[in-house]
Formats: structure tokens, C-alpha cells, sequence
């Protein structure tokens, strides 16, 4: 897999910009107010989690992914009053994905996850100012596209370089135990996992 770049992430941030703000345009007519934006909001996540799949080369533990997506956005939809609370729900699915499918160590996932809800703030600051979907998505995935550019490991899931530090290694030998221990619930076991 080679690793997205700045301009993918660009050109990601202009299509999801632009389908998010027609979609919401189409979905306001017969779904006014808040659940066409829940709608638009679902429909961005679903999309990104599709584009994220098709960029990793690991297939194990999509489909239980996918359907637990589904159920608690569905859930989500009718059941949880906040939208803003929603919106977290489904921001914090993407960042799960990336960091169960890119990221091999803690370091990586942790820094992917404020740059995740750096993202969703900017969405929101966007939609106070300008009271546009197209801008809250657009804000959402312009800072999204930032995170390749930044060494945080991003590609297949790899074992990382040897390192004689016993503290380090002791720290990696429990983060990979509890990966796969996370991996065996949602159902993915990597490829060398299983030799």
C-alpha cells in the first residue's frame, strides 16, 4: 500500500465537500432540519470508512466493522438526542478504522486521534460561521488531509525497527497483546498474526 499523500487528501476534502453540501441540499427537502444533517453526517463517515478500506490492503474485519457502523448509526439516528454527540460517535469511528488498519503501535493512533477531533472542531467552528454543510465538510477533511504528512507510521501494520531499550520493548510487547486482543473482538487478525 502506498501511503496517501497531501494532494489525495486534498482532492478527498473536494469531493467529500462537494457531495456532503449537494446531498444535504437534496435531503432538506423531505427530511428538514437536524436528520438530514445526521443523514449527510452518516453518509460523509460511511464513505470515508470505504475510502480508508480501500487504501489498506488488510480485508479481515470489515464486515463486522461495517455492521457494527450500521447498527449504532442507526441506533444513533434516533436514540441519541445531541447531534453533536452523533457527530462523535461517527468521527470516532474513522479514527478506530485508521488506527486498527494503519497504525502499528499507540504512539501513531493517539496523535491521529487529536488530529481527528481537531478536524471535528474545525467542522463545527465552520458550520457557527458560515451555517454551511459544504464548509463544515470541507474544514473536516482539509485538516484530515494534514495527518500524511506528519511521521506517524502510517501504512500496514508493521513490527517497526528493533529497539534495544527493554522499557520500549516491554511497552511494544503490551501494546501488540492488547492490539490483538482489540483485533480479536472486532474480528481481524493480521496476516502474521496467524503463521
Amino acid at each position: 500500500m502506498s501511503r496517501p499523500g497531501f494532494v489525495e487528501g486534498i482532492g478527498v476534502a473536494v469531493v467529500a465537500a462537494l457531495g456532503g453540501g449537494v446531498t444535504y441540499e437534496l435531503l432538506n427537502v423531505p427530511f428538514e432540519g437536524e436528520l438530514a444533517i445526521r443523514l449527510v453526517i452518516a453518509g460523509e463517515a460511511f464513505g470515508y470508512l470505504l475510502y480508508l478500506f480501500a487504501r489498506s490492503h488488510e480485508r479481515i474485519g470489515r464486515v463486522t466493522l461495517v455492521t457494527f457502523w450500521l447498527l449504532v448509526t442507526v441506533a444513533g439516528m434516533f436514540l441519541i438526542p445531541s447531534l453533536v454527540a452523533f457527530l462523535v460517535i461517527q468521527v470516532a469511528f474513522i479514527w478506530v478504522v485508521r488506527s486498527l488498519y494503519f497504525y502499528s503501535s499507540l504512539i501513531p493512533a493517539v496523535i491521529d486521534l487529536g488530529f481527528t477531533f481537531l478536524s471535528a472542531t474545525a467542522a463545527v467552528w465552520a458550520v457557527l460561521q458560515t451555517g454551511g454543510v459544504f464548509a463544515a465538510v470541507w474544514c473536516f477533511f482539509l485538516v484530515q488531509s494534514f495527518i500524511p504528512l506528519f511521521p506517524l507510521g502510517f501504512g500496514e501494520p508493521s513490527e517497526g525497527k528493533p529497539n534495544n531499550d527493554p522499557e520500549a520493548e516491554r511497552f511494544q510487547n503490551a501494546f501488540q497483546v492488547a492490539r490483538g486482543a482489540v483485533q480479536e473482538l472486532a474480528g481481524i487478525r493480521s496476516h502474521k498474526w496467524r503463521k
